[in-house]
């Protein structure tokens, strides 16, 4: 009798959509460099609407994905998908260290976030 190998989970991997990155993020690992990502790529900094442009968009070419934004592209930086996963991003810009974005857990219902009323 043959037995079936276990399933080995699934490791990190690059997002497949933008949907995938809806969340809090920690930019470098400061507390003030809070993005939240919403539904559609929409973004807000620390809270607050930003303009469009600092939102995240997806292009697909037959299998290929970029996931950008045009604020960061204006500015030089460009995502890398293949040295990201859907719970860190990885943006890069020539003579630069990279920068990385942490994904950050959700707050429980009701809580409120250190420093609000």
């Amino acid at each position: 009798r043959r037995r079936k190998a276990a399933a080995v989970p699934p490791g990190p991997r690059p997002p497949a959509s933008v949907a995938e990155l809806v969340g809090r993020w920690m930019v470098g690992g400061d507390p003030t460099g809070m993005w939240t990502i919403g539904e559609g790529g929409t973004a807000l900094f620390q809270g607050r609407k930003v303009n469009v442009k600092w939102g995240l968009a997806e292009e697909r070419k037959g299998r290929n994905l970029v996931i950008f934004s045009r604020g960061q592209r204006e500015a030089g930086w460009e995502l890398d998908l293949p040295a990201s996963t859907t719970d860190r991003l990885v943006w890069k810009k020539a003579s630069e260290p990279d920068t990385v974005w942490e994904r950050q857990a959700e707050a429980a219902p009701g809580a409120t976030a250190p420093g609000t009323v």
